[in-house]
């Protein structure tokens, strides 16, 4: 994600770049104040969790289910801790 970083400034012109993650475990999904949907995702070698903001409805996102997705990657930060 840092070296991805270093393709910044991001904007028209020079788009955030996406990555594609095939094949996925989905092993965790939650919704979040009834209007968000977490979902935790593992391949085996890692785990990358994340958030369909103002989404709600995702049928094919059970856990248990195997997914291909794609997704812009970014550091969160919260209370001091990097995820």
């Amino acid at each position: 994600i840092r070296e991805l970083e270093g393709l910044a400034p991001f904007g028209v012109g020079n788009a955030a770049p996406l990555v594609l993650a095939r094949n996925v475990h989905v092993s965790e999904v939650r919704l979040l104040k009834g209007v968000h949907t977490k979902v935790v995702l593992r391949d085996g070698k890692g785990v990358i969790s994340g958030v369909f903001w103002r989404q709600s409805d995702h049928p094919h996102l059970k856990p248990g289910a195997r997914v291909n997705v794609v997704f812009r990657p970014e550091v969160s930060t919260y209370q001091g801790n990097e995820e």
